[in-house]
């Protein structure tokens, strides 16, 4: 039976009698399923314009058997669809734009634009929104990052949809439609110079209709052409208006998607011109609307601009209460652009965030500041479970080096010796270096004082094997201090060089030795590589900030490594 009727609608569509179309037509009202799908087949094929206006007239568009039956549309089918595109026969009409959106036939841009300039066209508003539609999907096919195999075929119908169109924008002032301008921005939006053209002149027809989408579109398409314009060696004073007082979260993420983390020459000179942002002043409504990444842009964006600073720090300090952590840490650094009680409030604020990126971030500005209280906020960071933040707080206090307090070692009481001892330990990694070069010294004076030093900061058990040779020393002054300093470490080692040391010729170096076993075995000595009851409640003295601030920081080759790391 199907070979039957395989035969009979192929005599139907290839016969040139055109009685044949007529029994095709009627052919679509059967009720056998596989006639109506035979005839609507055939029918496409024949040359009968009546045929094809049947097929349109009876398409169902909630049917999805439709779509599939125009994959393959012979030309003849095609002039009668553009026929129907422009018929009076609201349903001809309309299904012809279905069919038109579900093969996106951008061959019809030309015509729809056309139809569009027409005032007395009925169908001018959908025309407008199927030609918004396919530009717009034409504009996503030429972007997609793997080119289409049809690749040359759209760049084809892209230029001549540019061509109709921009034929159409110059011609605003007689139809009126802004569909013809919306349509126009997805397929220049690499190119927007055309554009400026139009805005630079106050008397071009579409000059006014422009700015009004640039301000109120939310079309991604849109968006990028008016941030593109940020690109421009000379931006236009209306769209740095527009970009000023658009506030919309669509608008706020392109506007950081094209400034970016390091904008080039040309963006940030035209962020300059930027005197106020009203995005800025609604951030607690934009912010979670943004990702992490989005958000960690602003505050570059308002350092590039030249937004007072009223408008700047209070966006600033939203950022930095409502903000993701690396947007806060963004933040905390911008602060650094900024003086005064209420950049050091915040400068505060950010010092006891939870994340250590921004107090990282801030710690380097406090001391800057003139704050009372940060030398011990820097102190209290030095004893952070973050290396990140106990680096940046030795960076901030890089005058407080072993160098200079050895320098300074006899002027100093013996109380503040020690708290300042154990605060530049904890600041400079190179003290237990330094150290060892002392101990080595040729000069006697400094031999003896390096002794001095690893007692008072607790550092005997990690010299030791510096220590122990001076046991030997041709000075019986420093072989007696180094037998008192190995009382501060439990080593098998140390203990062995003190019982050697009793049979030293001197006295004063026999007693101090007798005196290191005898303490050694009456108390337990905590490990030194352990902070010290008394460092870990240091605090800073009214002294200890003087003691070593007094001269300018040494020059440093290389960043200290972590000493409590």
């Amino acid at each position: 039976m199907a070979e039957t009727w395989d035969i009979t609608f192929d005599h139907l569509v290839r016969t040139p009698n055109a009685a044949a179309g007529t029994v095709l037509e009627q052919a679509l009202d059967s009720p056998v399923a596989e006639i109506r799908e035979r005839a609507v087949a055939g029918l496409l094929r024949r040359p009968e314009q009546s045929g094809h206006f049947a097929v349109l007239r009876r398409i169902d568009p909630l049917d999805p058997a439709w779509p599939p039956r125009f994959e393959q549309m012979p030309l003849r089918f095609l002039q009668s669809l553009r026929e129907a595109l422009v018929s009076s026969e609201e349903r001809l009409r309309e299904n012809a734009y279905q069919v038109v959106l579900w093969c996106s036939l951008y061959d019809t841009i030309p015509l729809l634009v056309n139809l569009l300039e027409r005032p007395e066209a009925e169908q001018a508003e959908r025309a407008g929104e199927v030609l918004l539609e396919l530009t717009r999907r034409l504009a996503d096919s030429l972007a997609a990052p793997h080119q289409p195999p049809n690749v040359s075929g759209l760049q084809r119908a892209a230029e001549q949809a540019r061509r109709a169109l921009a034929i159409g924008f110059d011609r605003y002032g007689k139809h009126k439609r802004r569909e013809v301008i919306e349509a126009y921005i997805p397929l220049i939006k690499e190119n927007v110079g055309i554009l400026r053209e139009a805005l630079a002149s106050t008397v071009h027809p579409a000059r006014n209709a422009l700015l009004r989408i640039f301000r109120e579109a939310a079309d991604p398409s849109i968006l990028q052409a008016l941030c593109g314009f940020l690109q421009l060696k000379d931006i236009p004073t209306s769209v740095l208006g527009v970009l000023s007082q658009r506030d919309d979260p669509a608008f706020v993420r392109e506007l950081l998607r094209q400034v970016g983390a390091e904008p080039p020459t040309k963006v940030r000179r035209n962020l300059k011109r930027l005197l106020q942002l009203k995005c800025l002043n609604n951030l607690s409504r934009i912010l979670p609307e943004l990702n992490e990444s989005e958000q960690s842009l602003i505050p570059s964006l308002i350092i590039g601009t030249s937004i007072p600073t009223s408008q700047a720090l209070p966006a600033v300090g939203e950022i930095l209460r409502h903000g993701l952590p690396a947007a806060r840490a963004a933040a905390a650094e911008a602060l650094g652009h900024y003086h005064g009680a209420e950049a050091n409030a915040l400068a505060i604020q950010a010092a006891h965030d939870p994340d250590p990126l921004v107090v990282a971030a801030v710690l380097p500005q406090l001391r800057g500041r003139g704050l009372s209280g940060a030398l011990p906020i820097i102190l209290q960071s030095l004893e952070s479970s973050h290396p990140l933040v106990r680096r940046a707080a030795r960076r901030c206090l890089r005058e407080f080096s072993f160098r200079r307090f050895l320098e300074t070692w006899d002027m100093l009481p013996p109380d503040v010796r020690r708290d300042t001892g154990m605060l530049v330990k904890r600041v400079d990694g190179h003290t237990t270096g330094l150290l060892r070069a002392e101990l080595a010294s040729p000069f006697r004076s400094r031999r003896l004082r390096a002794l001095s030093v690893v007692q008072e900061l607790d550092l005997v058990s990690r010299v030791e094997s510096s220590v122990l040779p001076l046991l030997q020393d041709e000075d019986p002054a420093i072989r007696a201090e180094a037998a008192a300093a190995l009382a501060l470490t439990d080593s098998p080692a140390g203990l062995q060089a003190l019982r050697n040391a009793l049979t030293d010729p001197n006295a004063l170096v026999r007693e101090a030795a007798e005196n290191s076993i005898r303490s050694r075995e009456e108390r337990r000595i905590p490990s030194a590589c352990e902070p010290s009851a008394r460092e870990a409640t240091l605090r800073p003295s009214p002294t200890l900030a003087g003691a070593l601030t007094t001269e300018q920081p040494l020059a440093r080759s290389a960043e200290s490594p972590d000493p409590l790391s």
